[in-house]
């Protein structure tokens, strides 16, 4: 195949795979590899893409964070590992947590997850439902500080 055919094939596999959601720059780079795309052509690819704003990261970000933390109660350290994972630079992830939680009590979350939780463990002792409501919000990815004023509270 000439380039000219591998950048339309390219091309076509990006819109279709951001048909689904917005991707990450390197969620985008990861998938056009997988599909035997060039790397060259794949990096023309979300260069081209990036231009018309198909991917952006800021925006990705702050919308990932914003979904992640409305839907699944998020705590900080697991969102920031999610994106990490996604391939989000660091100093955008940290802005993103602080555009997100600025906007959200963390501790308020924390407690409406731990809340929850609490109705399924019941028939427990208070030991065992405190170890695991605390290993709860630690997957959950609140920090030990706020699944320390919680157990408390």
């Amino acid at each position: 195949m000439t380039e000219r055919t591998d950048f339309a094939k390219a091309r076509s596999l990006a819109f279709r795979y951001l048909t689904y959601r917005d991707r990450s720059q390197a969620e985008m780079t990861s998938y056009l590899a997988k599909k035997g795309i060039p790397e060259n052509v794949a990096e023309e690819t979300v260069r081209y893409l990036r231009d018309l704003d198909y991917i952006n990261d800021d925006r990705f970000a702050l919308n990932w964070g914003t979904c992640r933390v409305k839907n699944k109660h998020l705590g900080k350290h697991r969102l920031h590992r999610e994106l990490l994972a996604k391939g989000i630079p660091r100093d955008k992830v940290l802005r993103t947590l602080q555009a997100v939680y600025s906007h959200v009590d963390e501790l308020q979350l924390a407690r409406s997850c731990a809340e929850k939780k609490m109705r399924q463990y019941a028939n427990l002792d208070a030991e065992t439902q405190g170890r695991r409501i605390a290993q709860f919000l630690q997957r959950k990815g609140f920090s030990g500080q706020i699944i320390f004023k919680i157990l408390n509270s």
